[in-house]
């Protein structure tokens, strides 16, 4: 998830993985005390909050998992197809990136039944939801945007030349595409469907997103946080922190605070952007590096083993 591309190596051959996600902020409600591991399939890739549960794909198992955030119980696991990974809820529906089966599904939460499958022209790891519609690329040079009404492709987006995407992000400001092997982060203008901008990574490779008001943060590989002011399509600072021997983890954002995985030890951080430092860390152990803010807490994904960690964000400070 560095290079015939890591990537690749790691989705395929099951190195390391992760897949960025919705970036949303969520209010707190009602924490459990600590971290609460959860058992769910093998190699969980991401989650995503939606009706009262917590959605976690399930790449080695070729599953999705529903927990229960009340109980932290999983009351269903259904079959999704090949290596799902990136996933969204979007009015009630769950729609899953499928990498192994190079497609997108929509399926009906209750019975876990496929209502919808759309075909993409390479494996599918990340999907978001934003300005009516679901965005996932192709992990070439194209982001691709489907109606969820329609469950059809209504545009097809080049991004670069020659590029391998990765993660996506949908902020207030845009539609955004993390080029890795390129080394940019390209700004799409949802209304056009166009490329507007596109912005260099000083530090190494851009993998995936977090959002904080006025802040778009870039976890990029090794070892750095990339913040990017999205009005100015500028990178303003570099926090030293991520991995530096797996691919950058996949940060998420709560109640004002980028959340960052460290994909080589487990280590979650939180940077406070009034001061663009990290305000506290707590170690979760080798493997965990996919983080997903839901129901007042964050949810970091161990792609290396089975398991998902619902962490107190008020641990880490």
């Amino acid at each position: 998830m560095k290079r015939v591309f890591a990537l690749i190596l790691i989705a395929f051959f099951g190195l390391a993985a992760c897949s960025a996600k919705s970036v949303a902020t969520h209010k707190s409600g009602a924490l459990p005390s600590g971290p609460t591991i959860i058992k769910v399939g093998a190699q969980p890739c991401a989650s995503a909050p939606g009706a009262g549960s917590m959605w976690v794909t399930n790449y080695g198992s070729s599953t999705i998992s529903q927990i229960d955030a009340a109980t932290n119980r999983v009351t269903a696991t259904f079959p999704v197809g090949l290596q799902p990974c990136g996933v969204a809820v979007v009015a009630g529906r769950v729609w899953v990136a499928l990498v192994g089966d190079h497609n997108v599904v929509e399926i009906d939460p209750v019975s876990g039944r496929v209502l919808h499958t759309i075909p993409i022209s390479g494996p599918v790891f990340d999907l978001q939801a934003g300005f009516g519609s679901i965005w996932v690329n192709d992990h070439g040079s194209h982001v691709l945007r489907i109606d969820p009404q329609s469950a059809k492709v209504i545009a097809t987006i080049p991004v670069g030349n020659g590029a391998t995407l990765y993660g996506l992000a949908v902020t207030p400001e845009g539609v955004w595409a993390a080029d890795t092997t390129g080394k940019m982060i390209s700004r799409i203008n949802p209304t056009t469907d166009r490329v507007i901008a596109m912005i260099a990574d000083p530090s190494g490779s851009p993998y995936t997103f977090a959002y904080t008001t006025g802040a778009l943060w870039v976890s990029s590989f090794p070892g750095a946080t990339l913040r990017i002011d999205p009005m100015h399509n500028q990178v303003v600072t570099s926090v030293a922190f991520g991995s530096t021997g797996s691919a950058g983890g996949d940060p998420d954002a709560l109640d004002g605070r980028a959340f960052v995985p460290d994909g080589d030890d487990g280590t979650l951080a939180a940077i406070d952007p009034a001061t663009n430092m990290i305000s506290g860390k707590i170690r979760l152990g080798p493997g965990y590096l996919v983080a997903q803010a839901g129901f007042g807490s964050m949810w970091d994904c161990n792609f290396q083993g089975d398991t998902v960690a619902r962490v107190d964000p008020s641990q880490l400070h």
